[in-house]
């Protein structure tokens, strides 16, 4: 479907392979592309498009941590991507094809994993019974959160901490909270989560942002 605006040479697999090797591994830079929510000039690159409005796109740091090539059926390449955050995966495909003298675009697109959660413990919002298994297992995964200091209080905080009080710095057993850190996981002794909290430039916690079930709580 839509109209052909390009056209060139399939390329070899090993032309790819080695455009991967070379161009598309760790720290890159790369432009966003036209029909994206990037802001240029406070308005959505994506509406200016709509509008018939071509815009330059300022090239942007991003790292591909790995790739892996899944098939390749000539001209469909089907391709593994781990990235950072921020990474376009269109411009991915268009930037590789030009690598490769070429040209591309995506015909598909799909997300497999988020941090340390993947696509196959997705839960389809209208199915209760799954919702209600995965509110069950809400403290496990909170405590997979990547990036979260931990921070271990002593019995007497969690009571407070059940009514809506945050806990005093003496009753903070432990903490692996260090200066920069900017949320953290509130535990009792056993390692029981309590909470995930805000913390404050002291590194103290300043306000919930979650708490597993009832069911769970110590």
């Amino acid at each position: 479907e839509g109209v052909i605006v390009d056209s060139k040479p399939v390329p070899s697999l090993e032309s790819i392979e080695l455009a991967l090797k070379e161009h598309f591994t760790g720290a890159i830079l790369q432009a966003p592309p036209q029909y994206s929510a990037v802001h240029v000039d406070g308005v959505r690159a994506y509406k200016l498009a709509r509008e018939g409005t071509s815009v330059e796109m300022q090239e942007r740091p991003v790292v591909i941590h790995a790739t892996k090539i899944l098939d390749w059926q000539p001209p469909l390449l089907k391709i593994s991507v781990t990235c950072s955050k921020g990474t376009y995966i269109r411009s991915f495909a268009r930037d590789l094809g030009h690598a490769v003298g070429s040209c591309a675009s995506l015909t598909l697109l799909e997300r497999t994993s988020i941090g340390p959660f993947l696509s196959e413990e997705a839960v389809d919002t209208e199915n209760t019974a799954a919702l209600m298994h995965m509110a069950t297992q809400s403290q496990q995964l909170l405590l997979r959160v990547p990036g979260l200091a931990n921070m271990i209080l002593g019995n007497e905080a969690i009571e407070g901490l059940r009514h809506g009080n945050l806990p005093r710095p003496t009753s903070i057993v432990h903490s692996t909270a260090k200066l920069g850190d900017h949320y953290a996981n509130l535990l009792d002794i056993a390692g029981n989560l309590l909470a995930v909290v805000a913390l404050d430039d002291n590194m103290l916690p300043m306000k919930v942002l979650a708490l597993p079930c009832a069911e769970e709580a110590v």
